[in-house]
């Protein structure tokens, strides 16, 4: 549905928000296994509530995806409170993706989108704004990035961005070895792998275990070579 079509029924984003942290949220963590990292993800008229949790609920997610937020919306209302919230609250080990695009029949670089007035670039001029606003205040440790798809529009746009801000925001997840670390003989390889998954757990804010196959493998490939230090300290 268009988002003409809905705006007389719009607002009720504190009621929304309340409802989430306490029905919403209290009932899956009772019936399902969970974890406390959350993820709150909206496009369009939906971004809103991101963008309103973000800088008015810090507590209550750990990721935020806002894609093409219909951030325009009141009279940038959101936008005008953020400068204040992103300026004085703090975010540590949280992080935020903005994913805007492109709404306006040949704008492929946010140049000619910045210089436009008319009512079609409003949408990108409102989100180009509120990067603005994100990008400028890394003080308060806001783990941030945005996007301007030029060839995506605002229905083809959810999918690339989704992507690309789930890998930005778990970007710190996937432990990197290289040659060198799986050629090591010493206990330096263990060690890394230590030291990469409390780094995780410090991030997702729960503790997270090396994989069982991985030091398993490394460790019984280190005893055919006869490696006893790195074998050792991988199954120890």
């Amino acid at each position: 549905m268009a988002d003409s079509l809905v705006l007389g029924k719009a607002g009720g984003g504190e009621d929304f928000i309340s409802f989430m942290e306490k029905e919403l949220i209290p009932y899956v963590d009772s019936a399902y296994s969970t974890q406390p990292y959350r993820v709150l993800i909206g496009h369009s008229l939906a971004g809103l509530p991101v963008v309103n949790s973000l800088i008015n609920h810090t507590a209550l997610f750990n990721g935020y995806i806002a894609i093409d937020p219909s951030i325009w919306w009141d009279h940038e209302k959101l936008l005008n409170e953020s400068a204040d919230a992103l300026a004085k609250n703090q975010y540590v080990n949280t992080g935020f993706f903005l994913g805007i695009a492109n709404s306006m029949e040949g704008a492929n670089d946010t140049t000619l989108v910045k210089r436009d007035t008319s009512r079609l670039s409003g949408q990108i001029r409102s989100n180009l704004k509120f990067a603005k606003v994100i990008s400028g205040n890394k003080q308060n440790k806001l783990k941030s990035k945005w996007v301007y798809y030029s060839q995506e529009d605002h229905e083809s746009v959810p999918l690339i961005a989704t992507y690309d801000a789930l890998h930005f925001i778990f970007d710190f997840y996937k432990l990197k070895l290289t040659q060198q670390d799986l050629a090591d003989t010493t206990d330096a390889l263990a060690t890394k792998i230590e030291l990469h998954y409390q780094k995780v757990s410090e991030q997702m804010g729960y503790s997270i275990y090396p994989p069982e196959d991985l030091v398993s493998k490394l460790g019984y490939k280190a005893i055919e070579e006869k490696q006893w230090t790195r074998a050792v300290s991988c199954l120890k």
